[in-house]
């Protein structure tokens, strides 16, 4: 009860503490503070490091053009996913759309690459605009998008993809028009073989 009176004091007189004021309890109380110091130091460290983490990891799986899935993670996740659903014989049937631009070769050449990358983000754009729910969008080489649909049928997948098609196609988000050609594969195909 008196510490607090003699620390107004010491600091009023600049006079130091006497030496038992000096308890193990003030010591504790400044090792706990130096640790607290010390925490927030590592809390702030460790975010710098997430988030380092985090940027790493979405620059080994997203393409830097339209921010989907890359090759590598499309790769990697349809056969981890494929695995399971056939080793766990699963009644879930999912389906696989590959979405191909077509004469985007010719539009590369005609319009240059800046204009191409816009292409590619404005497919993402149609493709995200007529999503139905659950599917998962990759973008792979060159013109290639895959979507991954969890779970469906094969006339649902063929409507599907027919509707992305057609928003492609009727789309005026483009320097000309644009077509696109679709391939449909649904695991009960495989499931057949």
């Amino acid at each position: 009860m008196i510490e607090p009176f003699v620390q107004t004091l010491a600091k009023e007189y600049d006079i130091p503490l006497p030496k038992v004021f000096e308890s193990s309890l003030m010591n504790a109380e400044e090792r706990a503070e130096n640790l607290t110091k010390e925490n927030v130091l590592l809390k702030s460290s460790n975010e710098r490091l997430a988030n380092s983490l985090n940027e790493a990891e979405y620059q080994l799986t997203r393409c830097p053009v339209t921010g989907l899935y890359n090759q590598n993670f499309f790769m990697n996740y349809l056969s981890s996913e494929i695995n399971g659903v056939i080793e766990e014989n699963s009644e879930q049937n999912p389906a696989l759309l590959m979405i191909s631009v077509d004469d985007y070769t010719d539009f590369l050449i005609s319009y240059g690459d800046r204009e191409t990358d816009e292409l590619l983000r404005n497919i993402v754009y149609i493709l995200e605009s007529v999503r139905e729910g659950n599917e998962i969008l990759f973008k792979l080489p060159d013109s290639l998008f895959a979507c991954y649909i969890p779970n469906t049928d094969r006339s649902k997948a063929l409507a599907y993809s027919e509707k992305i098609r057609n928003a492609i196609a009727v789309s005026e988000k483009f320097l000309r028009k644009i077509t696109a050609s679709i391939g449909v594969v649904c695991l009960d195909e495989l499931r057949e073989d």
